[in-house]
């Protein structure tokens, strides 16, 4: 199995087929959360509820969630930033198809506080445009 493996992935449902799969539950505790985002900052513990299309999930199960964050350097002109997350936020449906994971993506979410991770101008520039951020 792939190191990475999205709930509703391909290769997830592979396995399945395979062999069967069962998802393991994390401790839904502050601290064990507070342990996960030591390495993934954008970690959160979720529960996920048996459903089509979910495989390995019997029963309401906490897992780690974690948001995707698209990077982009010093470099990439504010424009191009500006215009990328704009796209982005005025087009969920168009994001929401790319990936199964995405399926949960809400433009009203784009822009969490991180510690120790900040905006590149450009996304900033829109964010507070969108009143996303003050």
């Amino acid at each position: 199995m792939w190191p990475f493996s999205p709930l509703q992935g391909g290769k997830t449902r592979e396995a399945d087929a395979a062999v069967g799969i069962r998802w393991l539950a994390v401790n839904d505790t502050p601290e064990a959360e507070e342990a996960m985002q030591e390495f993934v900052p954008t970690s959160y513990i979720k529960t996920v509820d048996p459903g089509d299309g979910i495989v390995g999930v019997d029963e309401p199960t906490p897992m780690m969630g974690y948001n995707y964050i698209l990077t982009a350097g010093k470099h990439v002109p504010d424009e191009t930033v500006y215009e990328i997350v704009k796209l982005l936020h005025e087009n969920p449906e168009k994001v929401r198809g790319i990936l199964t994971a995405f399926a949960d993506f809400e433009p009203a979410s784009m822009a969490p506080t991180y510690p120790g991770l900040s905006y590149h101008p450009g996304g900033i520039s829109y964010y507070t445009e969108a009143g996303l951020v003050e």
